[in-house]
């Protein structure tokens, strides 16, 4: 059998797999719990459901030379699917009125997904061990042939990509390189020629697709064969490692309308980060309702104590060193930021930043406030107005970020927070650079439950008396 005939079968079959699994689901979960109480109104969402669910699964036509993940193990598309098919389902019943009890739908649709993902992961098992390497499979008249332009790093790099996913139903058929001559392979596929021999390998040979790999140096020069290959109207594919990346991210992009390659130097999440935002919103105001007594008392108790405001407000750093005011409970006397260079001989940290055991300008009512880190409760306000997070590097003044080294300033490509790693593992006993060290690894393994832990050591620590 043809490997594309192969492959649309397979995702023939998938689809109604997956029809068949929510109907059984269905029928399966209603004769014990009743989900709708009428047999029609059960029918009308059951066969509402079968065909938003194959309407899910089908994609645009578009150009066969495209490389794209068989549907059978792309995880993004599976998710994306029964996610929209779980709203709209939902959407669907209420919409028409069907009485139902939430628990019972609710148990309809996580049993539907635990059918759809047991049909997902017997897919993923029936490739890996049913399609052949193009290296071991005889030639196929359905399957799309490529070259590669460029026989260095990053076409070695193309090929690896091509020959570990054969379900992507390609064949290369060789590499062209301007540097090698002769005899040469990688893994079994040939060199087939030099940039000068393209258009009579193009003229004898069935050419779907050229992979545009060459090495950087090679990349100005490249453009003669970029305009070869455009007027012999072959395709031509472009990968994103044109630079050596060690920390960002690639994915596609658009900018204002043309595409686009964009590197991002923090892991992309959307989910993720949507929630952080959404908690971080949810979690201040929260907080704020319950501290609110305590920073009324101690607003109080600044103003006795001494003359002045009772918040202090200072420009700080945010996200890529956007400036924002950052609000404190004032536990300094006034003229505390001109007395800065008197004491600057007395600083307890390395680097830029400016701290004093035993600050003789912090006031008696000041020193209790930072001992529980009571000052930074107004910080509340910044993070519901979206300045901050409750979990992230703390906001360095713009005359500290001046001083950075070029690594220092990534702790900037995130929102900053109330609490870190820093609070949490030391604070002042810990130097500057490994402080800034411990922001950049919270920045790289930034996960929602991170963020929990740090939170709950953050109370600890503050109720300890730690803070100074």
């Amino acid at each position: 059998m043809r490997y594309i005939e192969r492959s649309k079968i397979e995702i023939a079959l998938l689809r109604i797999l997956k029809a068949a699994g929510l109907a059984v689901t269905f029928f399966i979960i209603d004769s014990y719990i009743s989900i709708y109480p009428s047999k029609e109104a059960g029918q009308v969402v059951l066969i509402a459901g079968i065909i938003m669910q194959l309407l899910l699964q089908l994609r645009f036509p578009t150009s066969t030379d495209i490389l794209r993940k068989n549907e059978l193990i792309d995880r993004k598309r599976f998710l994306n699917t029964e996610s929209k098919l779980a709203v709209l389902l939902i959407v669907t019943a209420f919409f028409l009125d069907f009485e139902t009890s939430p628990i019972k739908f609710a148990a309809l649709l996580l049993g539907n997904f635990i059918v759809q993902l047991i049909l997902f992961f017997g897919g993923v098992i029936y490739i890996k061990k049913s399609y052949k390497s193009p290296e071991d499979r005889a030639p196929s008249a359905s399957e799309r042939k490529a070259i590669i332009i460029g026989a260095g790093r990053r076409g070695k790099e193309t090929a690896n990509l091509l020959l570990d996913h054969p379900e992507l139903n390609m064949r290369i058929m060789g590499f062209i390189d301007p540097h090698r001559e002769g005899f040469w392979r990688y893994r079994d596929i040939p060199l087939i020629g030099h940039p000068a021999d393209i258009r009579d390998i193009i003229r004898c040979n069935q050419v779907d697709m050229a992979v545009m790999a060459l090495e950087h140096e090679d990349i100005i020069s490249g453009q003669s064969i970029f305009d070869m290959l455009e007027e012999m109207g072959v395709n031509i594919c472009l990968p994103p490692n044109i630079y050596n990346r060690t920390i960002a991210g690639c994915k596609t992009a658009s900018l204002n309308g043309q595409p686009a390659l964009f590197y991002h130097v923090i892991p992309e999440n959307k989910i993720s980060r949507f929630a952080k935002s959404t908690l971080d919103r949810v979690g201040a105001l929260v907080e704020i309702i319950i501290s609110f007594p305590i920073m009324l008392l101690s607003g109080i108790a600044i103003k006795i104590c001494s003359d002045g405001p009772i918040i202090y407000r200072q420009l700080r750093c945010g996200k890529n060193g956007r400036l924002f005011p950052m609000l404190k409970l004032r536990t300094m006397g006034c003229g505390a930021e001109k007395m800065k260079a008197k004491f600057a001989h007395l600083n307890a940290m390395s680097g830029p930043v400016f701290k004093i055991e035993g600050d003789p300008r912090v006031t008696p009512v000041g020193k209790f406030l930072r001992k529980y880190s009571i000052d930074e409760l107004p910080q509340l306000f910044n993070v519901l107005s979206g300045d901050m997070s409750l979990v992230g590097p703390r906001p360095p003044l713009p005359e500290e970020v001046e001083q950075y080294e070029p690594w220092q300033r990534r702790r900037l490509s995130v929102r900053p927070g109330i609490t870190c790693l820093w609070q949490i593992n030391g604070r002042n006993h810990i130097d500057f650079e490994e402080w800034m060290k411990l922001d950049l690894k919270y920045i790289d393994n930034w996960s929602l439950a991170e963020d929990a832990r740090i939170l709950s050591k953050t109370i600890l620590t503050v109720l300890k008396g730690n803070g100074v």
